[in-house]
């Protein structure tokens, strides 16, 4: 029979060579023999924990901190252990605490508790955590921790802030593509789209293969007017990714407004078969049919945008429109009616636009009251809608529409006059 002594040899040589079971085994046969020594219970606790065996470390390192308190050692490897299995309120616990006993030195744990703290969603304490583990490092900054802690500040939506800490983790020695994507994100958020363009050319010129850095980029030529070089970015995105629908509705809507309509089709198409339930994408294909003059297809996206999402004013906008193109006065009153109902601000383009489809619908189905009470409403809020190329610059209508509003503008003139 081996005596203890050679039992905790026999451990320190596993441990030291990394065969973390043969450990084990020893450890457990020195504390049978020897109950009360909590270093083995450390020792075993920490040979669990480097095996994953993340429940018995634990147990271990509890029983060593039921004893001494303040065990610096057998605090942060629980906390680790918490952390690994995923019970954050734990680990988090077990990480202030230890900086509690420990306060600020090279091995307290700020980095880790901001983590914790992000996946919380307890954000600006994170940033706290992330700047003390800046302050930390000294002259030995890490890059990472002004990334993590940019990527705080983006989501908090102080872009300037993320500007100032990737340009940081850059200096600092991590000029990594997420890096020059986060910062080109955050000069996208505030229009400057030259830098923002700039940014994303080094991430690709970094890393060629990043999916969301052609998206991105793709957004940017997108938001100046550049569909062309868009819908080339959100097609390099698809290439590395090809199962992003949220890239390729990019892609169909640049396509749409470059008015490349067959292949907006194309890809709208797609993105139904895979999400038959997206009422985003039935309303833009419907508009697109109805610019093609299909529009028994077009009413049959419109309706189903509706049917899925029975309260979004601009859906209900479109198809009270259409019926308006097949002359279906009384189903486009009906539907204007409930956007108007469902809009908010009672303000802006969307809201001037349901007002000018109702004083039409209802000119059309020849209630001239009603038709001058929602043209009034209209022109009250902007004079300019006295004329109709405003309304076409506006409202993007048909021929058939802005020709009968001409009609009726004409008319209402007439009876004031």
């Amino acid at each position: 029979m081996s005596s203890l002594d050679e039992y905790k040899s026999q451990a320190r040589l596993d441990m030291e060579s990394g065969n973390y079971g043969s450990a084990v085994r020893s450890l457990t046969e020195a504390i049978a023999i020897e109950r009360d020594n909590v270093n083995l219970y450390f020792t075993r606790g920490l040979a669990y924990f480097m095996q994953k065996e993340y429940d018995l470390a634990i147990e271990d390192l509890t029983a060593v901190l039921a004893v001494e308190h303040q065990n610096l050692d057998a605090l942060l490897t629980r906390a680790h252990a918490y952390f690994h299995r995923d019970e954050l309120d734990y680990a988090l616990q077990d990480y202030t605490e230890y900086i509690n006993i420990a306060g600020d030195s090279p091995n307290t744990p700020y980095e880790r508790r901001a983590i914790i703290l992000t996946r919380l969603g307890k954000i600006e304490a994170a940033i706290a955590d992330y700047t003390r583990a800046v302050t930390q490092a000294g002259e030995n900054k890490n890059g990472k921790h002004y990334l993590s802690r940019a990527t705080l500040y983006y989501a908090l939506g102080d872009f300037e802030s993320t500007i100032a800490d990737t340009t940081s983790a850059i200096k600092n020695g991590f000029p990594a593509p997420e890096v020059y994507s986060a910062r080109g994100s955050a000069y996208a958020q505030v229009k400057q789209w030259g830098d923002a363009l700039e940014n994303y050319d080094k991430a690709l010129e970094l890393d060629k293969l990043s999916a969301s850095a052609y998206y991105n980029r793709g957004a940017v030529h997108y938001q100046i007017g550049d569909l062309p070089q868009a819908i080339s970015d959100f097609s390099a995105s698809l290439k590395i990714k090809s199962d992003d629908l949220n890239v390729l509705y990019a892609r169909a809507i640049a396509y749409f407004d470059n008015n490349e309509l067959r292949n907006a089709r194309r890809d709208f198409s797609k993105i139904l078969k895979e999400n038959p339930q997206n009422a985003a994408v039935y309303h833009k294909r419907g508009q697109l049919y109805s610019q093609q003059d299909k529009f028994e297809k077009a009413l049959d996206d419109l309706q189903e945008a509706v049917k899925i999402a029975p309260t979004v004013p601009e859906y209900l906008l479109s198809l009270g429109e259409l019926e308006l193109e097949l002359e279906a006065y009384d189903n486009a009153i009906g539907y204007l009616k409930r956007s108007l109902l469902n809009q908010q601000p009672k303000e802006g383009i969307l809201y001037h636009q349901i007002l000018a489809g109702l004083a039409l619908a209802y000119f059309l189905n020849t209630d001239d009251e009603q038709s001058i009470t929602y043209y009034n409403l209209l022109v009250a809020q902007d004079l300019a809608y006295g004329d109709t190329d405003i309304w076409l610059s506006r409202f993007g209508w048909s021929s058939f529409l802005i020709e009968s509003a001409e009609k009726m503008i004409a008319k209402i003139e007439e009876t004031i006059e």
